[in-house]
């Protein structure tokens, strides 16, 4: 077997880019990684092909297409080594491929969904296709997986009843590939006294100045990806007595693109916010460990669209309480109602009710904590989780064979 990335040095779920680490970035968003890590203990060969569409290098000479094709894809070869030399060891077991004609037919090459050029490159290829799913509601139009010949859409939950997928995206229900997110070893329980409180966490994010949201605005009327998010975020001090709020906004250290942007103020935003790196002030000013660890629970409002965030299991991995939105998905990845986990129906409303009745119920919420850690501990750590993934690759791609 070969796992194929494409343009793997400009994937900040795999690796940290050239742009993050010559910035000093403290961001790490990069919750795939483990992929990689798994595939190179197990001897499993990893290939990055570069295909010289992208880079992280903020170069005017390349923004103005001044330079030709064969030195942009000289360029990023050079980027791809300083990044995997910084990210891995050792760089030298991950194999740089630059031509489409080095791709055989039973690779298994692995592309990011919301890169709408990665969705064409794969089309294009003859191999074994995987699409990773994350951040689809960034499409205009719909999208056939079916049509590209891809094997398998892994998410990190089971999208079969998922309403914008079932509407937007084709791709048969036996393809979905479920590949939960893992906590880092760092995410521990510490065994400390608690404030009798919940912790609100995650970053609100927005579609706002994007025209590449058009399907998810036609179906939900909203410019905003988390409501509940933003909901606490704004209005946190109101409901102190029970809520701590660290959620912060996507656009507090960058520019933020409005409707009333003349298309010359748009543009020189959207370059600034490219190259500028992600940094959110308040959302690394403290030890996210150590916050989980301060709160008996927690909430981290998932996607309007259907999708939690990373940190349910980061928080559940502290032995903090979750509270989550009463839906299947969290059922299909195993975990139990009152038992590993609170719901809640998605009204402030009833958010509150459930965390006044956590705050009068210590033991009993302290108990759904321990149980949701040792869930995840068991369920959601790398190695489990990416045994299971490439057990499912090797099912979709070879039972053909």
């Amino acid at each position: 077997m070969r796992i194929v990335f494409i343009d793997l040095h400009c994937i900040n779920f795999l690796v940290r880019p050239y742009i993050q680490i010559k910035s000093k970035n403290k961001v790490a968003t990069y919750k795939h990684k483990f992929i990689i890590d798994y595939a190179m203990k197990e001897g499993i060969e990893v290939c990055n092909y570069i295909t010289g569409k992208e880079t992280t290098i903020p170069s005017i000479a390349r923004v103005s297409r001044i330079l030709k094709y064969d030195k942009e894809k000289k360029i990023a070869r050079w980027e791809a080594n300083y990044v995997m030399k910084h990210c891995f060891a050792p760089a030298s077991n991950i194999k740089i491929i630059t031509k489409k004609e080095d791709i055989r037919s039973d690779d298994i090459v692995i592309g990011y969904f919301y890169k709408k050029y990665q969705r064409d490159i794969i089309a294009g290829l003859n191999a074994q296709k995987i699409m990773m799913g994350n951040h689809f509601v960034e499409i205009n139009e719909p999208v056939d997986l079916e049509k590209i010949g891809i094997k398998g859409f892994v998410n990190e939950i089971d999208l079969s009843d998922n309403p914008f997928v079932n509407t937007y995206i084709k791709i048969r229900p036996e393809k979905n590939i479920v590949c939960p997110y893992i906590y880092a070893n760092r995410f521990v329980d510490k065994q400390k006294e608690r404030k009798n409180k919940a912790m609100a966490i995650g970053t609100l994010s927005t579609c706002k100045g994007n025209a590449g949201y058009k399907l998810y605005r036609d179906m939900f009327h909203t410019e905003w990806i988390q409501l509940m998010r933003k909901t606490i975020y704004e209005e946190a001090e109101k409901y102190s007595e029970y809520i701590d709020s660290y959620i912060s906004y996507i656009y507090e250290d960058k520019l933020e693109i409005s409707e009333d942007d003349n298309i010359f103020i748009r543009i020189y935003k959207k370059m600034v916010n490219k190259y500028k790196p992600w940094r959110q002030s308040k959302y690394t000013s403290f030890d996210m460990v150590n916050k989980f660890n301060e709160y008996l629970c927690f909430v981290c409002p998932e996607e309007v669209v259907g999708m939690p965030g990373i940190g349910f299991v980061e928080g559940m991995a502290c032995g903090t309480a979750y509270i989550g939105l009463d839906t299947s998905y969290y059922r299909k990845l195993g975990l139990k109602p009152g038992i590993d986990y609170i719901t809640y129906d998605g009204t402030l409303e009833d958010l509150i009710d459930k965390i006044k009745y956590c705050q009068a119920h210590v033991e009993e919420t302290r108990k759904i904590g321990i149980n949701g850690r040792e869930f995840v501990y068991k369920n959601f750590n790398q190695k489990v989780v990416a045994k299971n993934l490439f057990d499912k690759f090797n099912e979709l791609v070879y039972r053909e064979h």
